[in-house]
């Protein structure tokens, strides 16, 4: 189990659209995701 989030960074130009997070979110709804104002998308790992 990870004890610090998977963080992810793209390129400007493969950034995501809000829509597209959204949607990547809701396909990944049992995982607790996060995207900061740089874009860097976070994932942590389930709780328990």
């Amino acid at each position: 189990m990870l004890s610090s989030p998977l963080v992810f960074q793209f390129s400007p130009s493969m950034s995501m659209t809000d829509e597209q997070f959204f949607e990547f979110c809701h396909l990944n709804r049992d995982l607790p995701i996060e995207i900061n104002r740089f874009g860097e998308i976070s994932i942590m790992s389930p709780a328990g």
